[in-house]
């Protein structure tokens, strides 16, 4: 979903792709009518969001965003992962964060986008199929 940011005279298109609060194989907070949650789905989506933070380092053309949205059977979290759309970079980092979530919470692996462009650009170079 796109959406208009002012910057002083200069509108920028935002864009972003939608994730969990939880890594892929973890279960997450659930929306329920028996008890609150939404405290605790919060303070989830701030921790996974530190994890994204140290996981993809130097990933400076994006944002994260947690946002609330509504269930029928109420409102729940999500993270929104943010990116210019006029940024080629922003974009990339996007879609290689959404390629490369941690699937568990204790999932260290950590990577630095100069690094993700040089070896990509390598790659390339070399005739690899997708890069």
């Amino acid at each position: 979903m796109k959406e208009k940011i002012n910057k002083g005279e200069h509108k920028t298109m935002k864009d972003y792709i939608e994730i969990s609060t939880a890594p892929i194989d973890e279960p997450c907070v659930q929306v329920t009518n028996k008890k609150p949650y939404m405290i605790k789905m919060r303070q989830e989506a701030i921790r996974f969001i530190k994890i994204l933070k140290n996981r993809f380092e130097n990933f400076d053309g994006i944002s994260y965003r947690i946002i609330s949205d509504q269930h029928e059977f109420g409102p729940y979290l999500s993270i929104h992962i943010v990116y210019d759309i006029d940024d080629v970079d922003g974009y990339e980092q996007t879609m290689f964060i959404a390629d490369n979530l941690p699937r568990k919470w204790k999932d260290n692996e950590h990577f630095r986008w100069d690094i993700v462009e040089a070896v990509n650009y390598e790659l390339a170079v070399a005739g690899v199929e997708g890069h």
